[in-house]
């Protein structure tokens, strides 16, 4: 109990609200070792969302500054249809890495489902900074927004 309370002290004073109903009990179901983000993705893959979203939960409660894992939650609650979530989860990634790549894609992804290509835009023309040679982030979200046009 006290640490629950320890814990939403720090997740409110981090600016991390969204993790401070995580149970500290969700990373001891995995002995004390979180998934693999890979092993995560692969939940994605096949559409368990319900899982992804516990086993990422588990991964962030054991380090809040993962913005690999904010961003792994982002996508796959923007693919569960949670998009304030999804929102939420993008804004942590790219504060702790303002320039991760996939969550510069993925929140310009959401700016297409929301109608919003002109962010889009933004969120594309940040990523041919991020990679002037190209790479697959640009690409993906390049190929969304002309689909959306």
């Amino acid at each position: 109990m006290n640490k629950m309370i320890l814990k939403s002290a720090l997740a409110g004073a981090l600016g991390l609200g969204m993790v401070a109903s995580i149970s500290l009990t969700n990373a001891m179901t995995f002995n004390g070792e979180a998934p693999s983000l890979d092993d995560i993705q692969k939940l994605v893959d096949v559409g368990e969302y319900d899982k992804a979203i516990m086993d990422l939960k588990a991964v962030l409660d054991m380090d809040l500054k993962n913005a690999d894992g904010w961003n792994l939650l982002g996508y796959t609650y923007r693919k569960s249809g949670q998009l304030d979530l999804a929102w939420d989860a993008y804004e942590r990634a790219l504060t702790l890495d303002p320039d991760h790549l996939g969550a510069t894609e993925y929140i310009g992804e959401l700016y297409v489902t929301q109608g919003n290509l002109e962010q889009a835009d933004v969120q594309l023309q940040k990523l041919m900074v991020l990679c002037p040679t190209g790479c697959e982030a640009y690409d993906t979200l390049k190929a969304s927004i002309a689909a959306a046009q």
